[in-house]
C-alpha cells in the first residue's frame, strides 16, 4: 500500500514537474518571437509615419529659416535705351545746335550727389521702378557700382533732369509774353509748339517771336526753340525762319544758337562752347553765377570779339520757371558807346500768330 502510494507520488511530482517545462519553453519562443526582428517587408504602422512627420517637420522649418535668395549678376540688370526727342517736320526751325557729348556714367554718382534731397527722391523712385538692387550703393563711392549700374544711374539722373526743365520751359499755348527792350523796341513771344518724348522727358518747345521796332517796316518775326536734350538746355534759332533777311534775334544773345543751362546745375558750375557770329566762329565761356529759388542766372563772354569794349562781349541773362525764355538779358552796346541793351519778359494777354 505504501509502495502503491510512494509511485502515484512520483507520478505526479513527473507530471507537474513536465508541465513546468512546456509553459517555460513556450514562454522562452514567444520571447525570443517579440525581440525578432522584423521581415524586410514589414513596416511598423507605429514608427514609419512618425518618421515621415518627422522629416516633413524639418523640411518645413528649414523652408522658414532660409531666407529667400534672389541670383544677381551684372548681365540681368537690363538698362532702358536712351530715346532722343524727334524735332517734327512742321517745325518752323529745323536746324540743330552743336550738341554736347553726354556727360560720362561714371560722373552720374557724383551728379547725384550734388541733388538735392527731393530730386534724389525722384531718382530713387525711377530707379527702384527699373529693378535698381541695391539703393544703398548711392551712399557709396563710384567704385561699389559696376557698369550698368551707373548706366542706370545715369538714365534715372538724367530723365528726372530732362523732366525738370520741362516744367520750366513749358508754356501753356495760349500764353503770351511781352519782351519789354530799350527804347521803343519790344519783343512779344508765343509758345505754339512742342514735342515730348515720353520715356526720357527729353523735349522742344517752338516760340513765335514778333519784333515792335519803329524802323522796320511792318512787324518782323522769327523763330526760336528750347531743346531739353541729355539733362541740358540748348537756344536754337533759324535764320531760315526770319521775315526779313538780317532780323536781329535779340534779346537772345549774339550767339542765339547755343546750349543755355549745363547738366551740372549750381554755382560756379562753367561750360565753353563753340559759337557762330556774323559767319565767324569763336569760343564762349558761360557760369552760373546766382541760383534762387525758380531762377538760374548765367554770366557769359566771348574773348577777341572787334567793336566791343576792349574787344570782349559780355552778357547776362536770367532763366526763370514758367516763363518758358530767357526772361531777362543784359549787355553792352557795340562801337564802345557805353549804353546797356536789357530787356525782360512780363506775361501779357496772348498775342495773334500772323
Amino acid at each position: 500500500m505504501k509502495t502503491s502510494r510512494f509511485v502515484l507520488l512520483i507520478i505526479t511530482l513527473l507530471f507537474v514537474t513536465g508541465c513546468q517545462i512546456e509553459i517555460t519553453t513556450n514562454e522562452d519562443q514567444t520571447s525570443n518571437q517579440s525581440n525578432s526582428p522584423p521581415e524586410e517587408n514589414e513596416i511598423s504602422p507605429e514608427t514609419e509615419p512618425k518618421e515621415n512627420d518627422s522629416g516633413d517637420a524639418d523640411d518645413k522649418s528649414n523652408e522658414q529659416n532660409e531666407e529667400p535668395t534672389t541670383e544677381y549678376n551684372e548681365s540681368s540688370l537690363a538698362v532702358p535705351d536712351y530715346i532722343h526727342v524727334e524735332r517734327p517736320n512742321d517745325f518752323h526751325t529745323q536746324s540743330q545746335p552743336n550738341l554736347k557729348e553726354p556727360i560720362p556714367h561714371t560722373k552720374a554718382l557724383n551728379i547725384y550727389s550734388s541733388l538735392n534731397e527731393n530730386e534724389k527722391q525722384k531718382v530713387r523712385k525711377i530707379l527702384t521702378d527699373l529693378g535698381f538692387p541695391d539703393l544703398n550703393k548711392l551712399s557709396q563711392n563710384t567704385d561699389s557700382l559696376h557698369e550698368r549700374e551707373l548706366e542706370l544711374l545715369y538714365y534715372a539722373v538724367t530723365t528726372m533732369k530732362n523732366q525738370q526743365y520741362q516744367s520750366w520751359f513749358n508754356l501753356e499755348e495760349s500764353e503770351g509774353l511781352l519782351f519789354m527792350g530799350l527804347f521803343e523796341y519790344a519783343h512779344q513771344s508765343v509758345q505754339f509748339s512742342s514735342q515730348i518724348e515720353p520715356e526720357t522727358n527729353e523735349a522742344i518747345f517752338e516760340h513765335y517771336i514778333q519784333v515792335e521796332d519803329p524802323a522796320s517796316a511792318g512787324q518782323p518775326f522769327f523763330f526760336l526753340n528750347y531743346l531739353v536734350r541729355d539733362g541740358r538746355v540748348y537756344q536754337v534759332h533759324d535764320p531760315a525762319t526770319n521775315s526779313v533777311e538780317h532780323i536781329f534775334p535779340f534779346p537772345y544773345g549774339i550767339a542765339p544758337n547755343r546750349m543755355i543751362l549745363p547738366y551740372d546745375i549750381q554755382v560756379g558750375s562753367k561750360w565753353e562752347q563753340n559759337v557762330e557770329v556774323d559767319g565767324q566762329q569763336y569760343k564762349m565761356v558761360s557760369e552760373i553765377i546766382e541760383i534762387k529759388p525758380e531762377v538760374i542766372r548765367v554770366k557769359g563772354y566771348i574773348e577777341g570779339i572787334e567793336n566791343y569794349p576792349n574787344n570782349r562781349y559780355e552778357e547776362e541773362y536770367v532763366v526763370k520757371k514758367g516763363i518758358g525764355i530767357s526772361y531777362h538779358y543784359h549787355t553792352k552796346m557795340p562801337d564802345n558807346i557805353g549804353i546797356d541793351f536789357e530787356f525782360e519778359f512780363v506775361k501779357e494777354e496772348p498775342i495773334q500768330i500772323q
